[in-house]
């Protein structure tokens, strides 16, 4: 991020958490994290090595302690995508680093999803928009890989 917007500005904190031994809640308010405050969750590349039990604590410490129009963003895979065959050399590869890809969200699902655990204003971009968006000019000729997608949810707490 510092590439990009150098220097960051005095409101804007990074906080690694390791999702395994630490809980978002104790990294945040060990570096001083408003409750009170808007804020912006980025789960980059994140969601798809936790438990289901993980991705719902982390949702829940997001609704219950973060101010109104907080938002949360973050990339998935689809269950689909994990329960296919062509995964098994992703598999093979993120258990050779001690990862395990074991969440996913089933396709077409994330509103609710995210619904049931207090959010609103869901939105949900796959690959082909992606591409569709973002993959021109001297970006054209990029891959991308199907079967994931990028959601972002506000909290669902009135002003």
């Amino acid at each position: 991020m510092e590439k990009v917007i150098d220097p960051l500005p005095d409101h804007v904190t990074f906080v690694p958490v390791d999702f395994n031994t630490q809980t978002l809640g104790e990294r945040l308010l060990a570096n001083g994290y408003n409750e009170q405050g808007k804020t912006l969750f980025i789960w980059q590349d994140v969601t798809m090595y936790l438990t289901p039990e993980g991705i719902d604590s982390t949702l829940a410490f997001i609704t219950n302690h973060s101010g109104p129009e907080s938002a949360v963003i973050f990339d998935y895979f689809y269950n689909e995508t994990l329960r296919n065959m062509k995964m098994k050399t992703t598999r093979r590869i993120t258990r050779a680093i001690g990862e395990r890809l074991i969440f996913g969200i089933d396709e077409g699902h994330i509103e609710p999803f995210l619904v049931r655990r207090g959010f609103h204003d869901v939105r949900n971009v796959d690959a082909e928009e992606l591409e569709r968006l973002y993959f021109t000019g001297p970006n054209a000729g990029r891959v991308i890989s199907t079967g994931a997608a990028i959601a972002s949810a506000r909290v669902n707490k009135s002003l």
